[in-house]
């Protein structure tokens, strides 16, 4: 045990860093500005604009640009209504359609994937945040503001055999809930690590293993909560950021059949959830009973 209360603030993790900042519910999240590329197997052109995450009326991914050539090139885009490629650095963003043409300008709105980065290079750790998740009274965290040492519980340990995944809650959790329930819509709540103990990961592994995470955690919140934005890290590097728009139901208050003060046996929880998942291959029916 340690002599002193400074000693014991230093024995406190830190709290983890958000993937994406939001400082008050439903604020657009802005992933890409500049040029990118509009491919199709007949046609490729090059625009400037910018690419952005709404919330509302529903989460998406949408983007805004304009064509560096005087002439319109999009009249192709017009004529044969087909689904068209962004292109990033060379590097596929994702699938998606126009909504507006006009002129030299476009709208458009992205599929389900937008992925910014290479996702088929090896990574070993990743981080990514929850909106809306109901608050729940985890071990102790601490973060400095202003010089000034804040603690709070809010940390949750799920571990396995193969990975670590921590959750910790926002230091401004009450402050942020409490805008979520007078302005409705979306929040950042908590902010999430990932690591496997053994090897790198691939991202198909990771799609899958927080896909099951999410549905585990929308079991004890009550309501569709996702694992959202994450991103790959290798060697602290940024490999690549996942902007895909995933389920996530709008804030309503919820009724679990989790305490928020009881925390301890969520991790021995997720294990027999995951083995139901991964080891006994029941994905169809637990998706289908949370549901």
């Amino acid at each position: 045990m340690s002599n002193s209360l400074a000693e014991d603030e230093w024995d406190i993790p830190n709290a983890l860093k958000p993937s994406v900042k939001m400082e008050k519910p439903n604020i657009d999240v802005k992933i890409y500005s500049g040029r990118f590329s509009i491919k199709r197997t007949d046609y490729n052109t090059s625009v400037k604009g910018q690419i952005i995450f709404k919330w509302n009326p529903r989460p998406r991914v949408v983007f805004e640009a304009k064509s560096e050539n005087q002439n319109s090139p999009f009249e192709d885009l017009v004529e044969k209504l087909k689904p068209f490629e962004i292109e990033i650095n060379s590097l596929i963003f994702g699938k998606a359609s126009f909504t507006r043409i006009s002129g030299r300008s476009i709208r458009g709105e992205l599929f389900n994937q937008a992925i910014l980065g290479d996702k088929t290079k090896a990574f070993d750790k990743v981080r990514f945040s929850i909106p809306n998740l109901r608050g729940f009274h985890g071990e102790t965290i601490k973060d400095f503001e202003e010089n000034k040492l804040r603690t709070w519980n809010g940390r949750i340990v799920f571990e396995n055999d193969l990975y670590k995944i921590i959750i910790d809650k926002t230091k401004s959790f009450t402050e942020k809930k409490d805008l979520l329930e007078l302005n409705g819509g979306y929040h950042i709540l908590y902010s999430g690590f990932l690591e496997a103990k053994n090897s790198h990961m691939t991202y198909g592994d990771v799609k899958e293993l927080l896909f099951s995470f999410s549905m585990y955690l929308s079991f004890i919140n009550g309501r569709r909560v996702s694992c959202m934005f994450a991103e790959g890290f290798e060697s602290n590097k940024s490999i690549w950021s996942d902007f895909s728009p995933l389920l996530t139901d709008s804030y309503h208050h919820s009724v679990s059949c989790i305490p928020e003060f009881q925390t301890k046996g969520l991790n021995d929880l997720w294990n027999q959830f995951y083995n139901i998942w991964f080891k006994q291959k029941e994905k169809d029916f637990l998706a289908s009973a949370i549901k």
